[in-house]
């Protein structure tokens, strides 16, 4: 009986391991940081415990079907999934859910649920750049012809998340640009490209916010101020929430302060999503915090060495793509926690409260997981050939021990 439960997990062993750890996490701190919040808005203590394991539970129903859904159907979608992704951004931009002067949700009437459609766009544009890549790999003048095409689709993408969300559309940015580099584009055409974008959208966020044209540029540049000069009342006042973090991560030591025995999460802004790295801490101590970044480092490793035993691009490409989006999100989010960069709003993923983007960050390790079971599949068949091969020759050595004497 346990040996066919554990059978329905196909795939990287490490993988769904550190998949079903970081979901673990995000229920324990979930309940242990929201606590009085839900006193306060429903009268009980497990309201958010659980709906937040409702989506648990179906984001492991998610990761197990797109487990068993061949990654070589998205081969085909990609063009597809990219131009759906792009209407769906569009339509948010226009019509979209706006909180703090920023359209990032589009409502779902039918389940009464919100998503954040840049989420959704990351997945499609890696598909569409690793496909892209794939089939542009004959020489320098075709890889090169791949970058402009998925350069342009990246484009297009962060041009319709920047007015609501810069930090997702720079992290997008950077994923496209780090799969670029894997894919054998010349890091100098990388760099002009890249060096001139970021000063051109720079200059552009700057002129807006100063302006007013953009109203929530202001707020990006108050954050860049805040973080660069913090040293005075108004941008103190504007760091308040990474000030916040700070004081949580410091009262947490080695060890922590113990479950639920969080001061912070009263004051911290969104300690159960965008800051809770710093309640983690806080509560588990530093070793809890080195235990969340080992779990993704083990992810990333073993998305790398799953695309590494690939025999074909593009699930290789796929699957390095997928991981450096919730890898270098999660970067993003304990950077900001501990300070080392503005505030960005970026959660942690599969840790932080959240429905639809942990089902969206579920479909990912879900491709991820499949690809990994091709690769053992094509491993196992590499290894019975070889198998096979070695029987063969030491037939043959036998028989030329033993030679027939025809006469």
């Amino acid at each position: 009986m346990k040996n066919k439960l554990f059978s329905i997990f196909k795939g990287d062993k490490w993988i769904w391991s550190c998949f079903l750890v970081l979901l673990g996490v995000s229920l324990m701190f979930i309940h242990s940081t929201t606590g009085s919040l839900e006193y306060h808005r429903h009268n009980t203590p497990v309201h958010y415990l659980i709906s937040q394991s409702v989506f648990v539970i179906g984001a492991i129903l998610v990761a197990l079907v797109m487990s068993n859904i061949s990654y070589k159907k998205l081969f085909n979608l990609a063009n597809f999934l990219l131009g759906t992704s792009v209407l769906l951004l569009l339509i948010t931009l226009i019509f979209g859910d706006a909180t703090n002067d920023a359209k990032r949700w589009l409502h779902i009437p039918i389940i009464d649920q919100t998503i954040q459609t840049s989420d959704l766009a990351k997945i499609c544009l890696t598909i569409f750049v690793a496909k892209t890549m794939a089939t542009h790999q004959r020489d320098d003048e075709d890889i090169k012809k791949g970058a402009i095409i998925s350069a342009i689709a990246t484009a297009i993408v962060c041009v319709l998340i920047l007015p609501a969300n810069l930090s997702t559309a720079l992290l997008i940015g950077i994923t496209t640009v780090v799969l670029l580099i894997i894919t054998r584009v010349k890091i100098k055409h990388i760099l002009i490209v890249g060096s001139c974008a970021a000063l051109i959208g720079l200059l552009g966020v700057m002129a807006l916010g100063k302006t007013g044209t953009l109203k929530r540029a202001e707020t990006w540049v108050n954050r860049i101020e805040a973080f660069v000069q913090n040293d005075d009342t108004k941008t103190k006042k504007d760091n308040f929430q990474a000030e916040q973090a700070k004081i949580a991560i410091s009262r947490g030591g080695l060890i922590g302060q113990g479950s639920s025995a969080s001061m912070q999460k009263n004051v911290l802004p969104h300690p159960y999503s965008d800051f809770i790295f710093a309640s983690i801490i806080e509560e588990r101590g530093l070793i809890a915090g080195l235990f969340i970044i080992a779990m993704y480092i083990v992810l990333m490793h073993r998305s790398v060495i799953t695309a590494k035993y690939q025999s074909s691009s593009f699930p290789a490409f796929l699957c390095i793509g997928l991981a450096l989006n919730i890898v270098l999100q999660a970067i993003s989010n304990m950077i900001v926690a501990v300070n080392l960069m503005p505030v960005t709003g970026q959660p942690l993923p599969m840790i932080s409260m959240g429905g639809t983007a942990l089902i969206i960050s579920s479909v990912s390790v879900g491709i991820i997981l499949n690809i990994s079971r091709y690769s053992e599949q094509e491993g196992k068949e590499k290894e019975k050939q070889e198998v096979e091969e070695n029987d063969r020759e030491q037939n043959i050595e036998d028989i030329t021990d033993y030679p027939f004497i025809i006469g």
